[in-house]
């Protein structure tokens, strides 16, 4: 992604003014177009080859691709035209027929530079191989290299890439022997266009997917502002934000003040977990430096280089740096750079995060990782220890292919892992992340039956193990009046380890927020606003080894339970409470947190009533309830209540006994699946959630039945949790398991 847009200008203007019958001062790809009709094959010729020089292979290809219209073609001709399109990228198929034209013509007696030359150079079987390569024909791919090993100059330039794609090949034959198990999807058209889009990265909780796309803008801005290297429009960075409710992506929006000018190139290179840093690659230095612009709730913030103003940062230097990712606790930076002293190409450094704020200077991560050829697109994943990236070296199937290696201890890592067939494939393959779990990629590929010459897909990995990672997830559901209040902040104070709380701002777009925890941690999670408290819950995370997550969603004005009441046909809960000055006291918003999904019904005026100090507490007195609660456990994949169970119905009658009293009952209601995997049900989270809804429209219908109003049930939480010890091909073992695999009910 290096910038040459000013080298370029320079070159095209003087270049294509030097050639008198092509097209004179400002390159425009129409008088391109239209002097090919008249020109000379002498000035068609040298204009491409000078063309070819410059890197300008998307030009230089029309002009090959005239001459050989016009049949006007030779070995020399097909030669070139074919090693344009080997530098194209989506177009490299049309290398392989080109090349095939040009191998009878072969010969050693060449002149590069003459416009007479009929012949093709010995470097012809070198890149034949690379197209045989790229076309996934191994066998003629591997052939041709030896081909041209055995009659090239043992000191060519092209020796030592020969060597490498032989290599590449025996890792191709093994990979495609052995394909994994991957379903991979195109993420659809809300996302994807007829344009480029690639460079997706997303935030920890999927709730934000950062792009880049080289399409033309809702506004037009960017109408006839084309790259003048491939005749595209520039790249832009774009947000999609998730809607939480539906699941669906929402239509795509520039983030204005990271693209601002339609004539630059900004792209995305990776977000941190809780979305509030994004990171992007701007190369208008020439030299290609690595940016960071901070989420103020609503709007990414203008750019800035990353360490700007720092006394002893190093991380953006005189030489390229293209990639960046942070680790979930903000602490360390992996970034790449082609700086000297390095292995070779570009490397993978590290820089932590110091005392007093500022990035240490950057170290080499070293071997296995880097190696003498390329390293890029480095990806930190939440759990602390495995970093995926690109490489093009000996172990990949040809160009770049993503592998992972995990942090065994300090600076060490281990033997790096290619991800395997058929998300890496003989072609490049870069710019991968995935979810927290470690079940989901996403990536960009230019693959046949897409919308565009490169569109996003996600990938389902499928892996037994799950990422040891714990994350405390969720969203402010606004509710019909659609805006997110301002002044919401959420503080996460870590009890085990004592230290200051965190702060998080829920994103002003969906109300999203998330954030890292840690396994065998107690923490202390306060919601407030002007720096009022108006939620509040105290989680432990358990021990356990696998994913974990909480989600809790904050409905601010009740949105959720009025859904519920009215297919139950009860009275609108939330317009009742408005009614009530002193329906809502801190204690009533306190409710310990598990493992689990959970949904918290609050009401926006009782926010904006705790907002005032004078209003802090309310002045209702509490009446003393009993608290009941009913657990039912299941076999595999068992599910639902029976009605008619004598331990539910004195639950029900425990229930009803609270309304009774108090004038309403709050209700939680719980479902719980093991690890042992589920094929009748998905998965296990599926089931769990089968579970605890059934068993909220048990409970419900059967209220309804005996009377109960409905809007004096306080829907407080369903939940969802999937838990237990790690499977271990054991589902017979009904002692380890049966515990985990149950409904829990309660009322209070």
């Amino acid at each position: 992604m290096k910038n040459y847009i000013l080298i370029i200008l320079t070159a095209l203007t003087t270049l294509l003014a030097t050639s008198p019958n092509l097209v004179a001062q400002d390159f425009d790809p129409a008088k391109l177009e239209k002097s090919l009709k008249t020109a000379s094959f002498k000035d068609k010729f040298e204009t491409a080859s000078r063309l070819m020089s410059e890197n300008l292979y998307v030009y230089a290809a029309k002009i090959w691709e005239n001459i050989i219209e016009k049949g006007e073609a030779n070995g020399n001709v097909y030669y070139k035209a074919g090693l344009c399109y080997l530098n194209i990228a989506n177009e490299t198929e049309k290398a392989l027929p080109l090349l095939q034209e040009a191998e009878p013509f072969i010969s050693k007696k060449y002149d590069p530079y003459s416009f007479l030359e009929k012949n093709a150079p010995i470097e012809t079987y070198y890149y034949l191989a690379k197209a045989y390569h790229l076309n996934q024909e191994i066998s003629k791919a591997e052939e041709t290299y030896n081909i041209f090993k055995s009659k090239a100059h043992p000191k060519h330039i092209l020796q030592p890439k020969a060597d490498l794609g032989l290599a590449q090949c025996q890792v191709a034959k093994k990979l495609l022997r052995d394909p994994k198990n991957f379903v991979i999807s195109n993420i659809g058209d809300v996302i994807n266009t007829e344009y480029d889009e690639y460079s997706p990265v997303i935030t920890m909780d999927e709730s934000a997917l950062f792009f880049t796309s080289r399409r033309l803008r809702k506004d037009s801005s960017n109408a006839g502002v084309f790259s003048p290297q491939d005749g595209k429009y520039y790249e832009d960075v774009y947000v999609s934000y998730k809607n939480l409710k539906t699941g669906d992506w929402m239509e795509p929006e520039i983030l204005s003040k990271i693209s601002r000018k339609p004539g630059d190139n900004e792209a995305t290179i990776s977000v941190s977990g809780d979305g509030q840093l994004l990171f992007i690659y701007r190369g208008d230095k020439g030299n290609g430096d690595i940016y960071v612009s901070e989420n103020d709730g609503d709007k990414f913030g203008y750019p800035r280089p990353i360490g700007e103003g720092e006394k002893i940062t190093d991380i953006n230097s005189d030489s390229w740096e293209t990639h960046a990712t942070i680790s979930a606790d903000g602490r360390t930076l992996y970034f790449v750079s082609d700086r000297p002293g390095g292995l070779g190409g570009r490397d993978i450094y590290r820089s932590v995060k110091l005392p007093n704020g500022e990035w240490s200077k950057a170290l080499n991560i070293g071997a296995p990782i880097n190696t003498p050829y390329d390293e890029d697109a480095p990806f930190f994943h939440p759990d602390g220890k495995t970093l995926y990236y690109s490489s093009n070296g000996p172990k990949s199937m040809g160009g770049f292919d993503i592998f992972f290696s995990l942090n065994i201890e300090g600076d060490k890592w281990s033997e790096p892992f290619n991800i395997g067939y058929p998300l890496n494939s003989v072609k490049d393959d870069i710019f991968f992340t995935t979810t927290a779990d470690g079940q989901r990629g996403y990536f960009s590929s230019a693959k046949k039956g897409g919308y565009g010459e490169k569109d996003i897909y996600t990938i389902d990995l499928k892996r037994k193990e799950q990422a040891q990672v714990a994350i405390l997830k969720g969203y402010i559901d606004a509710g019909t009046d659609g805006n997110i209040p301002d002044g919401i902040v959420i503080w996460v104070t870590d009890k085990t380890e004592q230290g200051e709380p965190k702060e998080y701002k829920p994103n002003k777009r969906n109300g999203a927020y998330v954030f890292n925890l840690t396994p065998c941690h107690e923490y202390f999670v306060e919601y407030t606003r002007d720096d009022k408290t108006f939620y509040e819950t105290d989680l432990k995370v358990p021990c356990g080894s696998g994913y974990q997550e909480i989600n809790k969603v904050i409905n601010l004005d009740g949105v959720a339970l009025d859904k519920l009441n009215k297919q139950q046909g009860g009275e609108n809960i939330a317009d009742k409470d408005k009614s009530d000055k002193n329906n809502l006291t801190k204690e009533d918003l306190k409710i310990d947190g598990s493992i689990k999904d959970e949904t918290v019904t609050l009401n926006k005026e009782a926010l904006d009533k705790l907002s005032k100090d004078e209003q802090e507490t309310a002045d209702k007195t509490e009446v003393n309830v009993q608290k009941v609660q009913f657990q039912k456990y299941y076999g595999y994949n068992e599910k639902g209540i029976a009605s008619e169970e004598q331990r539910f119905i004195t639950f029900v009658k425990g229930v009803e006994d609270i309304i009774a009293k108090r004038g309403y009952a709050n209700v939680e209601v719980e479902g719980s699946a093991s690890t042992v995997p589920t094929r009748t049900y998905g998965s296990n989270k599926k089931l769990a959630k089968l579970r605890s809804e059934e068993a909220k429209k048990v409970l419900l219908d059967v209220l309804k039945k005996h009377g109960v109003d409905l809007s004096k049930v306080k829907l407080m939480s369903v939940n969802s949790v999937v838990q237990g010890p790690k499977y271990n091909w054991d589902y017979k073992n009904e002692d380890k398991y049966t515990k985990y695999q149950y409904i829990l009910l309660k009322a209070f």
